[in-house]
């Protein structure tokens, strides 16, 4: 460290300090003209190229450049951000100068990159402050803490790239609201859009999203344990913790295996996904066009996100088996959970022969509520839409269609028939299975069917008179019994306030609202056509949701905790009559 503070010398720290006041003496204090913004973009360069210099500077003189490259990663992340912001500032600049009658729509987008580069510059000079080097070196955060922060830094750097003029066919028409609310969508691979984003985004914004699906859907953790397992690096305890706590996982000691697993396991599902999607719109298509949307619906579909690049989702394929079936098993996949699918895996039909098997307790739960849950939204779609949303399909498609929208309706949010018309018990229906999600460890949200599972084996070991509760001959243990129930009632009154909150500030009937918050809460991404009606607030109450549906209520609830302090001393029980 004593190397690093010789290396910015006085004149390249005047030259820095001079050229930041300069740029936001300009923007700050002098009128917007034409002159004014050519000359801070001027500045903004000449002042990139100093802190360029300066870090190239300091980067060779270091004793260890792997060293203080990790130690100066945010450092280096602002830069790159400032280089981005401001090449954006440059295009849309041009744009203005070259379509004067675009140039008060193009305003407001200038104005964001200019804050954006601004906040930049400011944090660039905090960042070269040893002492917030030092500070940053010394916060520890627990792992609840790194996974919640780790997804809602992904949604704000996914917001600013879609705000970006590449990422959009119409600056003018996707706010940075909008672009926040799509990338919390992506990160929480939830699926609810303000935008048509086959139409409205461009080929590099619909990849910033499906980056930020792929991102969201295995966790930024998980990418970041990989990356250290490719440099062979040893992962520190306070991360294996926080990879713990992200992948459900039961133990330290197969942390590394179990990541490698999931990429294996992701890629290979996925690669099988878009080679049948190909196959099937071989014909519809262009070549590339459709290995691109097939790639796009594989990584959706597994990812659970439902996101699609068509503008009605896929109800031009509801009667279609490739797509149908193809998107299905897609979904049940990802939403089934890796340990299931790790547990699966090690069936001697996939080359473990002569090793003992058997499916834990957890596969045989989580298996047994999805199954039962698909069973149960089959039989509830087919039979109340009968002769209302699917009554312009054969029984053959009737049966298909209600089979692939009990399948997304828990995790996924495709859709093959139109949700704004299907009958409010139907949408009842469909949000309590969006409220019960997917499995523990998947990519799917909502309270997860092990908790379901266990909540209900709760209920009729109460109503049988027993003390243990008992789930396929196995007892499962108080607490976590407990930490169920708890799952339970935060989701049940977190949704019931967003859904308040909604009433109180949007125009709407109850059951629409209330079924877009399930649909956000529950990372799910059906709509009943309500999402582009949102107001700004609206909007926010629904991100806010999404976030805290992928995260979780509880992993919300431990992160914003005080560290708990165990107790030296046990309160005396008392009766406490209950109903």
């Amino acid at each position: 460290m004593e190397q690093e503070r010789k290396i910015s010398k006085p004149s390249m720290i005047g030259s820095i300090l001079l050229l930041a006041g300069a740029v936001f003496l300009l923007n700050l204090l002098v009128p917007p003209s034409l002159p004014s913004r050519i000359l801070s973009l001027l500045l903004t360069s000449a002042l990139l190229l100093a802190f360029t210099l300066s870090d190239f500077r300091r980067l060779t003189q270091a004793e260890s450049k792997v060293a203080y490259l990790g130690r100066r990663w945010l450092d280096l992340s602002v830069l790159g951000l400032l280089f981005l912001f401001s090449g954006a500032k440059a295009v849309t600049l041009a744009r203005m100068v070259g379509n004067p009658q675009q140039a008060v729509a193009l305003t407001p987008a200038y104005d964001l990159y200019t804050t954006v580069v601004l906040i930049a510059i400011a944090l660039k000079l905090l960042t070269q402050a040893e002492w917030v080097s030092a500070l940053l070196e010394q916060l520890h955060l627990r792992p609840a803490q790194t996974v919640a922060l780790s997804f809602v830094f992904a949604a704000i750097v996914g917001a600013l790239l879609l705000s970006l003029p590449q990422a959009v066919r119409e600056l003018a028409e996707v706010s940075f609201l909008d672009a926040l609310f799509t990338a919390t969508s992506a990160v929480c691979v939830t699926g609810l859009v303000v935008k048509d984003i086959g139409r409205d985004y461009t080929l590099f914004g619909q990849t910033t999203i499906l980056v930020l699906i792929q991102l969201g859907g295995l966790g930024i953790m998980t990418y970041s344990a990989l990356l250290s397992l490719l440099a062979r690096a040893r992962m520190e305890l306070g991360d294996q913790l926080t990879l713990r706590e992200a992948l459900s996982a039961e133990s330290l000691g197969a942390i590394g295996q179990h990541v490698k697993q999931i990429f294996l396991l992701t890629f290979a599902i996925e690669a099988a996904g878009t080679l049948l999607l190909v196959l099937r719109w071989s014909g519809d298509f262009p070549g590339w066009r459709t290995l691109y949307l097939a790639a796009f619906h594989a990584v959706s579909a597994f990812s659970n996100a439902g996101f699609s690049l068509f503008s009605e989702n896929l109800v031009g394929y509801s009667g279609d088996p490739g797509v149908s079936l193809t998107i299905a098993v897609l979904i049940i996949l990802g939403g089934l959970g890796f340990p299931v699918l790790s547990n699966l895996m090690t069936y001697p039909l996939f080359g473990r022969k002569g090793q003992p098997w058997q499916l834990t307790l957890h596969a045989k739960v989580a298996l047994a509520a999805s199954g039962g849950l698909i069973v149960v939204g089959f039989l509830l779609v087919l039979l109340l839409e009968f002769d209302q949303g699917l009554r312009h399909l054969s029984f053959p498609q009737k049966a298909l269609a209600a089979f692939f929208q009990s399948v997304t309706t828990r995790t996924a949010g495709f859709s093959t028939i139109n949700i704004g018309t299907l009958a409010p018990a139907t949408l009842l229906g469909i949000m309590t299975l969006m409220f019960i999600g997917g499995s523990p460890g998947s990519t799917a949200g909502g309270i997860k069917t092990t908790t379901f599972g266990t909540t209900a084996a709760t209920l009729v070991a109460i109503l049988r008179g027993r003390e243990q509760v008992e789930v396929f001959r196995r007892a499962i243990h108080p607490g976590i019994i407990h930490k169920a129930l708890a799952l339970s009632f935060l989701a049940f009154t977190f949704l019931n306030v967003s859904i308040f909150l909604l009433l109180v500030t949007q125009e709407g009937g109850f059951l629409e609202l209330a079924f877009e918050a399930t649909s956000a809460f529950g990372t799910v991404g059906l709509s009943t056509g309500y999402t582009p009606r949102l107001s700004p607030v609206g909007k926010g109450i629904i991100i806010v949701t999404m976030l805290v549906g992928r995260i979780g209520p509880l992993g919300l609830a431990s992160a914003l905790a005080e560290q708990p302090a165990k107790g030296k001393y046990a309160y005396p029980t008392e009766p406490l009559l209950i109903g």
